[in-house]
């Protein structure tokens, strides 16, 4: 600290977010920034960090190479973020999957494209396929782009039927 600088950290007259935002004295001023696992100005918010706070889905059976076996029901995944990892592959398949795949009888796909890194968090259409219809059933999900991976936010699959809908993924 230089002579007459007043270190607002230090005496408390900073207007950084307590609990999620850190200060740093300044010459004549103060920088707020969010802590590990949040984003935003410091400020006026930290909310926390969807790429930082996730679940991992790695089973096999749920890629789209898969078939029904074992039988899953996603009706009560989430609410929660999820990223596809592992043996589960990378990522939802964006056209449609044929029934009884991906250890399910109706399968998850997504309905539309993953979002570039600049469009951040982005709503999408999850349609699970049966017999004949692609969309047969769906559900509005958030999408995340985190520069090299997806995460999903799934709260659970279509609730006029409970089951066997399950989310698929692919490479």
């Amino acid at each position: 600290m230089r002579t007459g600088d007043i270190d607002e950290c230090a005496s408390g007259i900073h207007n950084c977010i307590n609990g999620t935002a850190n200060c740093t004295n300044t010459l004549g001023s103060y920088k707020c920034t969010c802590k590990s696992g949040y984003r935003g100005d410091g400020q006026n918010y930290c909310i926390p960090d969807e790429c930082q706070n996730y679940q991992i889905l790695s089973n096999a059976d749920r890629k789209v190479t898969n078939d029904a076996t074992p039988l899953r029901c996603d009706n009560t995944l989430g609410p929660a973020w999820f990223r596809f990892q592992g043996d589960a592959g990378t990522k939802m398949p964006t056209s449609c999957i044929s029934s009884h795949r991906c250890g399910t009888h109706a399968t998850g796909w997504l309905n539309g494209a993953h979002p570039d890194e600049y469009e951040r968090n982005v709503t999408r259409q999850v349609c699970f396929s049966w017999i004949l219809n692609c969309c047969e059933w769906s559900v509005n999900i958030q999408v995340q782009n985190c520069s090299g991976y997806y995460l999903y936010y799934f709260s659970g699959t279509y609730s006029g039927h409970q089951c066997h809908l399950g989310f698929c993924s692919t490479d």
